[in-house]
């Protein structure tokens, strides 16, 4: 086990699914825990047999395809903010990877439409908000598709996109934040440790305990200004209120397919497949009638 890795987990402020968030935990601290794909995505398959079919690798990318003038970035598994390089797979996936390549598709004369592809239960909230920001900065026009989930703050990413659309059996929602704290003071006792720690008198709110009513209080106002933050990027993104976002779009709930769209989640149910052949076939006519 990793002590910086799990006291990275610990410390950070969260906006994923609940078990997602469990088995992070679980797998930081027992290397022997064993990883299933159900945890972090609502799709049953891997998301590569989905989209093998849907343009090839672009060159340079770890997480992007091509197919005609249509980029595609694929979102997909736990959101972290900066890659972590391993001898035997390379950079992760991060916002830090995927903002890269999302400036590179921006840049390249050969993408006229670029698609955001999700599979994600959320993740670690340092970020998110800048990330969804210069989505919508791109000169690019984005559409999103949500595969399996668009959870959390994988849905605050997606709600920055020009237009979202989901197949049937995806999912999206889970608006909020949470934060994990560990109590360990007995486990210490019981290997003979005891902690002493010592804060400033001038500094007396720099060590409030969750376990304190005080502690508590304040971690949960934390809480509530970046749900607050949150809230209003899906309202800019959705283009409603935050009051409609707080009413409507579940408070935590995962909504389906069909009934996201109803409640102004997402623009419509359709395929990837389907998705990028009509965004080309649009692109190609566009081109036509312009040399015409």
């Amino acid at each position: 086990m990793s002590l910086n890795l799990l006291t990275s987990v610990v410390e950070s402020k969260w906006a994923i699914q609940e078990r997602s968030l469990e088995a992070i935990l679980e797998i930081v601290q027992d290397h022997k825990a064993m990883f299933d794909r159900g945890t972090f995505h609502g799709a049953v398959d891997p998301m590569q047999a989905a989209i093998g079919t849907i343009g090839s690798r672009m060159d340079g990318t770890q997480f992007s395809t091509k197919s005609g003038k249509t980029g595609i970035l694929h979102i997909d598994g736990p959101i972290i903010p900066r890659s972590v390089n391993t001898p035997s797979a390379g950079p992760s996936a991060s916002l830090e990877s995927f903002s890269k390549e999302l400036r590179a598709m921006d840049e390249d004369p050969q993408i006229s439409n670029i698609v955001l592809s999700f599979d994600t239960p959320g993740g670690i909230v340092t970020g998110v908000s800048e990330f969804a920001d210069m989505v919508k900065s791109l000169e690019t026009p984005t559409t999103g598709f949500v595969y399996g989930y668009a959870a959390s703050a994988g849905y605050w990413i997606a709600s920055a996109v020009d237009k979202l659309y989901m197949s049937k059996t995806a999912e999206v929602g889970s608006i909020g934040t949470v934060a994990i704290y560990e109590d360990k003071s007995e486990a210490e006792a019981k290997r003979g440790v005891k902690r002493f720690e010592l804060v400033s008198n001038l500094s007396p709110n720099k060590r409030l305990g969750p376990d304190t009513t005080e502690g508590k209080a304040a971690t949960i106002k934390i809480l509530d200004d970046i749900t607050s933050l949150f809230v209003e990027d899906v309202a800019a993104g959705r283009g409603v209120t935050s009051e409609e976002v707080m009413s409507k779009f579940g408070q935590g709930s995962m909504f389906i397919g069909q009934e996201a769209v109803n409640l102004g989640m997402a623009d419509g149910i359709t395929t990837l497949q389907s998705l990028v052949a009509s965004l080309n076939y649009t692109q190609s006519h566009t081109n036509a009638e312009g040399l015409m």
